[in-house]
């Protein structure tokens, strides 16, 4: 069966329903042909996964997956409400029609490093969770960083590591005791050496790992634990030296229920938000101290609006300011950054690919919301299918920098002193020699930001929803010669 393209169908929906109508319709014991997962393409998936516009991944993302991940995500994943409706065989016939079978997707990532004691991971440089810190910030201290403003130019990629089975990379990683925690499309997580990239362990989930990842203090047991969701509402704790299960508890048991929020250990206690592939969020908070002691929280969102409250006056509004224009894949989707002076925004403003419009970032004042710079979105390279200028993933701060990704694939280092850009990466690229041997190529910057340890950068790349560029590509920056 020819695995062309299929052409957007007319009907959408309307093929969709007249498909399991006529099923239905069928008289019993009738010698049902074969169905054909072009044509059950075409009528049940074409109207959503064409259209450009959802979170539905597109056509050629759906390709680079393999014949059971397509299956998976019908019958037990995140598409399993669609599976539930299609007639029987046709999962397996439009899984056999998308995929590219099995033979050659490498899903396991043997060990290449050396057998070494796992060191106290709170004794060193680190970045834990989603924004790096209890307030949020996505800023990393000078002496964790080990990078700034006068070294950044010089960085260049060390190594790259090849998501196996995926069409996107959307975790935010961990940094902790010399290792990277990283969680992926094919429900593994990954703890991979975080100088050369070598695999030390993973874990297969039951679902999809798109949450930040945790790791927590020395426990009783002279331990630590890893802790992180999926997309099926799991919440996982392993062992970080060995990767085994310490223990798995299902949050919540709605059909919709996922876990994309970061979990936030306090006082002995782990919290963890709950959310639904039904409903669209806006970006994640920051809490901030100002220099003469007073909090603020600043809170982005999808209509474009910036709001800093006082948490400590019953939220009274201390200022509020548009960053971008909104829209439902607009304004700000996953999060800003703030170091002690200022708020730095990245806008989204999404009008699908190709579109000139959208992107840019801004730097907000802390104390009194008062624009410092703005740095306008960057245009598309010349004819980049699937690019937009649109800077929706989440920015990370350094003293003296701020790194934000752009839906057209590059990620930018800008100068928290004026917004000038001191650096700039194209991830869309092949990466045929990763470190462990599985090709990838890079895509759209979407969802989570670089996390920065110890002058290295470490960034996903692809993001094959929304129309937007695939990929599945986890890349670390180094200062080249260091």
């Amino acid at each position: 069966m020819s695995a062309q393209i299929p052409q957007k169908s007319k009907a959408g929906l309307v093929g969709l329903a007249f498909g399991l109508t006529t099923a239905l319709l069928e008289p019993a014991g009738a010698q049902a042909a074969a169905p054909d997962g072009e044509t059950v393409y075409r009528q049940s998936c074409a109207a959503c996964h064409e259209s450009g516009e959802n979170r539905a991944p597109s056509f050629a993302a759906l390709r680079r997956l393999s014949t059971e991940a397509i299956l998976e995500s019908l019958t037990s994943g995140t598409m399993a409400y669609v599976g539930e409706t299609l007639p029987t065989g046709h999962a397996d016939a439009v899984a056999s029609f998308l995929g590219r079978g099995t033979g050659t997707v490498a899903v396991r990532a043997r060990r290449t490093c050396p057998e070494e004691p796992w060191p106290d991971p709170f004794a060193g440089p680190r970045w834990l969770g989603w924004g790096g810190d209890l307030g949020n910030t996505r800023h990393q201290s000078a002496d964790f960083a080990g990078l700034d403003a006068d070294s950044v130019s010089g960085l260049g990629l060390k190594w790259a590591f090849g998501l196996p089975d995926a069409d996107r990379a959307r975790a935010q990683p961990a940094v902790a005791g010399g290792r990277v925690f990283l969680g992926a499309r094919n429900g593994r997580l990954y703890a991979l050496d975080a100088k050369s990239g070598c695999a030390i362990w993973e874990f297969k989930a039951r679902a999809e790992v798109r949450t930040a990842v945790l790791v927590s203090p020395t426990q009783a047991a002279g331990r630590n634990a890893v802790y992180f969701g999926d997309i099926k509402a799991n919440l996982y704790a392993v062992d970080a030296a060995t990767g085994r299960q310490l223990w798995r508890t299902k949050v919540d048991d709605h059909e919709a229920a996922t876990l994309t929020g970061s979990p936030v250990l306090f006082e002995g206690r782990l919290y963890v938000a709950t959310s639904s592939i039904e409903e669209f969020t806006g970006a994640s908070p920051i809490l901030v101290e100002l220099p003469e002691g007073q909090r603020l929280l600043i809170a982005g969102q999808k209509s474009g609006m910036v709001h800093a409250v006082d948490p400590d006056q019953e939220g009274a509004i201390a200022w509020q300011r548009r960053a971008g224009k909104g829209g439902m894949l607009g304004g700000i989707q996953f999060g800003p950054a703030a170091d002690f002076r200022n708020a730095y925004v990245a806008v989204s403003d999404y009008r699908g690919a190709g579109s000139s419009e959208g992107g840019g970032i801004t730097a907000f004042c802390l104390s009194d919301g008062q624009i410092v710079w703005h740095a306008p979105g960057i245009p598309c390279p010349a004819g980049r299918e699937g690019c937009s200028s649109a800077q929706s993933a989440a920015v990370t701060a350094i003293p003296g920098v701020v790194f934000s990704g752009s839906l057209d694939g590059f990620l930018r280092a800008y100068s928290t002193e004026d917004g000038s850009v001191l650096w700039s990466y194209d991830t869309v690229r092949e990466y045929s020699h990763t470190v462990n041997g599985v090709p990838a190529t890079g895509g759209s910057l979407n969802g989570p930001g670089p996390a920065v340890v110890e002058g290295m950068v470490y960034v996903n790349s692809g993001y094959g929803q929304f129309g937007s560029i695939p990929g599945n590509a986890f890349l670390a920056f180094v200062v080249i010669g260091e």
